[in-house]
């Protein structure tokens, strides 16, 4: 397989749609990315201090919530990374949501949220908080300010998608798959 060991598994987002790739001609130009009003008042709040995220399983497989709680082991350490996980949603600057929302979870989540001050962060994480997955995606309580994709994310890749939230690590998702894949072209085609 020609992506082993390519590096590329960091899939995350301020914008969906940049989650997604129009292929022409055998290629892509990558989209520039955009960081929301809201986000860029989080990243000021947070920057330094870090933040505390509330957790809402909304319906999903329970293999986000198993990444998230590896990230917290030795090894990834998100709490070294300055985000911790909180019992309530008052005492937490975002919410972290996985799964499609279900009718059922659509108020708990709603409530969690409307409950936390401001400035403050939704975060999608997994496929099915992002697409749905295979099952009828559910309404959020706002727009996502990030969007971390698989099925599950690795604990590494969620870490990397907080430090991203916070203002403390620069990635662009289109353009480091556009660099990686030109890499595999050239690489390739000195083989052939």
């Amino acid at each position: 397989s020609i992506l082993v060991n390519s590096h590329l598994i960091h899939v995350y987002s301020f914008q969906r749609d940049n989650l997604v790739i129009e292929y022409k001609s055998g290629s892509f130009v990558p989209k520039l990315e955009e960081t929301s009003g809201n986000t860029l008042e989080f990243q000021k709040l947070t920057r330094k201090r870090g933040f505390n995220y509330r957790e809402v399983a909304a319906a999903g497989n329970n293999t986000v919530e198993c990444e998230l709680n590896a990230s917290f082991n030795n090894v990834f350490d998100s709490e070294g990374n300055q985000v911790r996980n909180v019992a309530s949603p008052k005492h937490a600057d975002a919410i972290l949501f996985s799964g499609p929302i279900s009718k059922n979870m659509e108020g708990p989540l709603n409530s969690a949220w409307e409950v936390m001050p401001s400035p403050k962060a939704l975060i999608a994480c997994g496929t099915e908080a992002i697409s749905g997955g295979l099952f009828e995606k559910g309404k959020s309580p706002s727009t996502p300010d990030i969007y971390i994709a698989g099925d599950p994310p690795r604990p590494d890749v969620i870490i990397s998608a907080f430090r991203k939230l916070m203002g403390v690590f620069s990635y662009n998702f289109q353009e480091t798959l556009i660099k990686t894949l030109n890499e595999l072209k050239n690489s390739f085609n000195k083989k052939n």
